[in-house]
This record gives structure tokens, C-alpha cells and sequence, in this order.
């Protein structure tokens, strides 16, 4: 059984509407495209997800996702640190405040979720020096989905802490000590 069937219901469980999607690698690199398998992706709700999950030709699907900006269930705002460094991850924290929930990426890297306060999409929205992507719309691939480099993990946190994501993120404009280019704070 796949990544997606096996989870849709822990999903369910805690408001979270999920749809299957593929993880590719490019070409020789160890980048990789994350592709959802259905069309509509984003207006998927609880009751499609779990017929979703019923069809066999998603039952070996490993990948999972799901909109973080649904207009019911948990919303979510994930800081996408698109950098292996841990020390990234502390000044993110100090940064924009601590959260229940740090998962690891495929690729190692890192994603922070904070509760919703309105965010959009942005990607390097601190400037080009600051490796993370603010994901306050759209989807993300979920945890534990499995790519061509590993898979996605909790490193702080479960499922059961998706409904208690109360902290909004902290929009602090960073500073010239912070990093070499400071940027723009407004990411509403």
C-alpha cells in the first residue's frame, strides 16, 4: 500500500483534505518536480480525498499533499527553508517564533508550519539571501511522503498538532547583521 492511501484517513482525522502526488527527479540532478496526479487539485475536500484514496490507480501512489489555505480545517503557513543548514532553521525560529511542527524534508531540507494569518505565496520573499520560500497558498507535499532522495519526517511534532498551530508567523524584517540584504517584511 502506498504513501497516500495509508494516509488519507490519519490526514481525515484532523480536517485535512489530501490528494496524491508524484515526485520526480530532473534528469541527473538531485533536484527534484512535485507534481499532484489529479487535475483541480486545490479545490479537493474531505469526501473527494477519501474517494481519492479508494481508486486503485492511486493505491501505490507515495506521495501525499494538501492546500494549505482550505477555507475549512487547519490553514497552515509553511516557511519552505530551502537549505540543508540546521543553524537556517534556528534563525527562521528566532526570526518568525517557534512552532510545533519541523519536518525534514526529502531532500534534507526543511519546512516550518505556523498557523495562518493570511500569508500568500511568495518565494524568497526576504530577499535572495534568504533561503526560504513562504508557502501561505497552494499546496505542499506532506509528510511521509517518499521521493527519489528520502522521504518526508516530523522532526518536531505529528499530525495531532495540525489543529494547534495558534502562532501565527512573525513577519520581522530582517536586519543587515542577519543577513547581508536585508528585506522586506510585508509578506501579507
Amino acid at each position: 500500500m502506498g504513501v497516500f492511501r495509508e494516509w488519507q484517513p490519519k490526514y481525515q482525522e484532523e480536517g485535512v483534505a489530501t490528494f496524491p502526488v508524484a515526485i520526480e527527479r530532473i534528469g541527473d540532478t538531485d533536484k527534484t518536480h512535485k507534481r499532484p496526479l489529479i487535475s483541480r487539485y486545490l479545490d479537493v475536500g474531505t469526501k473527494a480525498s477519501r474517494q481519492l484514496a479508494a481508486r486503485p490507480k492511486f493505491a501505490d501512489c507515495n506521495g501525499i499533499g494538501f492546500r494549505v489555505d482550505r477555507s475549512y480545517g487547519p490553514k497552515i503557513t509553511v516557511l519552505d527553508i530551502d537549505t540543508t543548514d540546521e543553524h537556517e532553521v534556528a534563525r527562521a525560529i528566532e526570526r518568525h517564533g517557534d512552532t510545533p511542527i519541523i519536518i525534514r524534508t526529502a531532500s534534507r531540507k526543511y519546512q516550518l508550519y505556523y498557523g495562518h494569518g493570511g500569508e500568500k505565496r511568495l518565494v524568497r520573499p526576504w530577499g535572495e539571501d534568504v533561503p526560504i520560500d513562504l508557502l501561505g497558498a497552494g499546496f505542499v507535499v506532506a509528510v511521509p511522503s517518499v521521493g527519489p532522495t528520502g522521504s518526508y519526517e516530523f522532526l518536531r511534532g505529528s499530525l495531532g498538532n495540525l489543529r494547534n498551530l495558534s502562532q501565527n508567523l512573525r513577519h520581522r524584517k530582517f536586519s543587515d547583521a542577519d543577513n547581508s540584504r536585508a528585506g522586506d517584511n510585508s509578506c501579507r
